[in-house]
This record gives C-alpha cells, sequence and structure tokens, in this order.
C-alpha cells in the first residue's frame, strides 16, 4: 500500500509539473501572438497613414492642376474630387 501512494504522489507532481511548465509556455506564447498582431496593427496603421497623406497631396495637385485648365468650371463634387463641368442651366 505505502508503495502505491508513493508512485501517486509522484506521478502527481509530475504532472502538476509538466501542467504547469505547459502553462507558461503557453502563457508566453499568448504574449508573443499578442504582441505580433499590435506590432501588425501599428505597421498597417502606419501604412495607412503614409497613404492617406500622400493622397491628400495627390488631390492637391489634381485640383491645382484642373483649376488651370478648366478655370471656374471646375466644380467641386459630394466626394471631395473636382470634376470639370459645363455651366448650363441646369447646373446652375
Amino acid at each position: 500500500m505505502t508503495c502505491v501512494c508513493v508512485c501517486v504522489c509522484v506521478c502527481v507532481c509530475v504532472c502538476v509539473y509538466v501542467s504547469r511548465r505547459y502553462d507558461e509556455e503557453d502563457e508566453a506564447l499568448l504574449m508573443q501572438a499578442d504582441a505580433d498582431v499590435l506590432e501588425e496593427r501599428k505597421r498597417l496603421a502606419d501604412d495607412w497613414k503614409e497613404y492617406a497623406e500622400r493622397r491628400h497631396e495627390y488631390v492637391e495637385l489634381l485640383e491645382g492642376f484642373k483649376r488651370k485648365m478648366y478655370g471656374d468650371r471646375c466644380v467641386q463634387d459630394t466626394h471631395t474630387h473636382t470634376r470639370a463641368r459645363a455651366h448650363t442651366s441646369r447646373h446652375a
């Protein structure tokens, strides 16, 4: 009976140790995955900000070109793009 009790006690201790070690490894992996997700999110946000700035510069250049080419016929539409339209009675 003593032999069985010692065997069970050792087995439980080993299982608890192995389980704790795996829990720690899992936690480390989850923390790394969280860090990777945050890094990717920051990279995407920075890329989007850079794109938005470049697009804004492009739209300003395009609007300046259209104003130069079409003068007062250049009308701002609702999507912040410009369209050159001839002034007619229905557009006035």
